[in-house]
């Protein structure tokens, strides 16, 4: 019997809208985790006796929760650069994170503009294909 050496063998991946993906999560989601991880403390609000809430659940353990995940997320996100290969690392952490632009990371590492749009297509392919692999963020698209 033959395995697959991984689920992705037989797709196709479509890698511009797959970096599309990836770019929006790094605007919007991984903004708003490290947000929610940052005001953590001023979101916990502790109210009187008096119910405030009808729901079954309460805002207190609602927060709680959803910090834990968000930090659980952000731990997930960090490991998975951070095993990355040192260039794909890199135009993770100065391109979609710190918003610096391809033509600039030119100056930060040693290959032509074309060569980094390169590296950089392959960063998001494996930063999404590794994401889909540990949590349940997909942001991978196939064709």
């Amino acid at each position: 019997m033959q395995y697959r050496t991984s689920i992705f063998d037989n797709l196709e991946i479509d890698k511009s809208k797959t970096k599309k993906n990836v770019k929006r999560f790094f605007m919007n989601d991984y903004i708003r985790l490290i947000e929610k991880v940052k005001y953590a403390d001023i979101q916990n609000i502790s109210y009187g006796i008096e119910k405030v809430n009808t729901s079954k659940i309460n805002t207190t353990e609602r927060n709680m929760i959803d910090l834990t995940n968000a930090k659980y997320y952000l731990k997930i996100i960090d490991k998975i650069i951070e095993s990355m290969d040192i260039t794909e690392r890199e135009i993770i952490k100065l391109h979609l994170i710190k918003g610096i632009s391809i033509t600039k990371l030119q100056s930060k590492l040693p290959y032509s503009e074309s060569a980094l749009y390169v590296r950089y297509d392959r960063a998001c392919i494996n930063f999404a294909k590794t994401l889909m692999n540990v949590t349940d963020i997909d942001l991978l698209v196939t064709k």
